[in-house]
């Protein structure tokens, strides 16, 4: 695959060195620097620069100049303008000169990232580079085949979802100026996803795969969605295709000018409450018997996702394994629902959305959002009567998660990588059961035993 130069612009050693770490995730890339203005018009000048990363307030010369020279050329790279000037006279000023996205300090590095990617993928796009369709099944269950890259967008603010919707009207562009009523119905769609998930304070993953014809977007929400929420005000166009299946949400964008959806209905830990029992979904119980038909040992999994930036994160887990751990001792000893809620927010929440960040460990992630969510929902006298049992419970599925972490990331000695999904979803449900002092049924007790 063709390497895609990027330019790092910045007079600060420390800014450039987060940016290479950044830009070191993403494949294909080679990085060059730049301390000032100058500098940066003279590598662009005499290197195949496809996209400069660029900072405002620099000595000899600044940001500004710098852009204005570089936009100028007959055919200038992608620029991202990366600063802590702030002000809309600034930001205003910069979009004139043909700015591709203005950046503020400090930096996130999802967001940033997730950017350059989408600009790598216009680079080859510019470029007239096919790379063929890839052999692994794509995410998408829309999708037959796809090409051999995605890109990955992190929405947590209204900010985030707009850039995604520029992102695509500029995709669509390049192949088809007609922008149709049915593409303008995708969009509302996709903001409308994006804005249930804000309001629920729910991290949006949303993964972009795309085949010569169509552009294939799977989101992955941190937490449940209730899909009749989701489809309640879409166009009809949309509307109208609107298919309720498991977790996640696929949307696809035909670059013609047409296009279609198939929405999944969120997997409910708990339905209807009756005669006080959990009644266990049927999509529960096919999750809770879950039998991969392409089982993956931890070995290939390492080996095909080394160099994916999602599996960084999944190394700093331990810390968060060291923080949750802590935070359970907090607990039992304070017996508050403000410590209870630290546990939730500043380690269980943030573990699972680690997890969530890579498709295949979803179930997972999904149990620890659902846990999330019951807890949340205790009351402080509730809070202050379970701290001492959920204590208990709480280490036992760290101790399960350690393993898991251990067994995939390190030793790598399970045939399966899956082999957690079911029994963690069943310790999570558990809790909700024991806690709530109800207990589980289905219309097959005899195969379903949850404890």
């Amino acid at each position: 695959m063709q390497t895609i130069n990027i330019l790092i612009t910045d007079d600060i050693e420390d800014n450039r060195l987060i940016l290479k770490t950044i830009c070191k995730k993403i494949e294909h890339v080679k990085i060059f620097e730049a301390v000032n203005g100058l500098e940066a018009t003279q590598i662009v000048e005499s290197e195949d620069i496809d996209i400069v990363l660029m900072d405002v307030m620099m000595p000899v010369m600044d940001g500004f100049e710098a852009t204005k020279i570089i936009k100028s050329a007959a055919n200038p790279p992608y620029l991202l303008i990366i600063t802590a000037v702030a002000d809309k006279e600034t930001e205003d000023n910069f979009t004139k000169l043909g700015i591709d996205g203005y950046v503020r300090k400090p930096v996130d590095k999802e967001s940033i990232r997730s950017r350059i990617e989408a600009l790598k993928n216009s680079c080859l796009i510019k470029k007239g580079i096919k790379t063929g369709m890839s052999g692994k099944k794509p995410l998408s269950k829309q999708a037959l085949k796809c090409r051999n890259f995605k890109t990955y967008f992190y929405v947590e603010d209204e900010e985030d979802a707009m850039n995604l919707g520029l992102w695509l009207t500029d995709y669509k562009a390049r192949f088809d100026t007609n922008i149709t009523f049915i593409f303008e119905d995708s969009l509302a769609a996709i903001y409308r996803i994006c804005k249930i998930c804000i309001q629920k304070k729910s991290i949006l993953t949303i993964v972009v795969e795309e085949d010569f014809e169509n552009i294939y977007l799977t989101f992955i929400p941190s937490n449940s969605l209730n899909c009749m929420e989701v489809g309640e005000k879409l166009p009809a166009s949309i509307k109208e295709n609107l298919i309720c299946e498991t977790t996640l949400i696929y949307l696809t964008v035909n670059i013609n000018g047409d296009a279609k959806s198939v929405f999944a209905q969120p997997l409910k830990i708990k339905e209807e409450v009756q005669k006080e029992k959990i009644t266990v979904s049927d999509e529960d119980i096919k999750l809770l018997r879950r039998s991969h038909v392409d089982k993956i040992s931890a070995r290939a999994f390492i080996e095909e996702y080394s160099e994916s930036s999602s599996m960084d994160e999944i190394y700093d887990l331990k810390d968060i394994e060291e923080k949750w751990k802590e935070l359970v001792s907090d607990m039992s000893h304070q017996k508050t629902k403000e410590s209870l809620t630290v546990l939730v927010e500043g380690a269980i929440d943030e573990y699972a959305r680690v997890v969530n960040r890579i498709y295949e460990f979803s179930a997972i992630g999904y149990a620890l959002s659902s846990l999330c969510a019951f807890l949340r929902s205790v009351d402080e006298a509730k809070a202050i009567e379970i701290a001492p049992k959920l204590s208990m419970l709480l280490e036992h599925i760290l101790e399960d998660l350690i393993n898991w972490r251990n067994t995939i990331f390190i030793s790598q000695s399970t045939g399966d990588i899956h082999y957690l999904d079911s029994s963690l979803l069943s310790s999570c449900m558990q809790i909700d059961a024991i806690l709530s002092e109800k207990v589980a049924s289905s219309d097959d007790e005899d195969e379903l035993e949850l404890f």
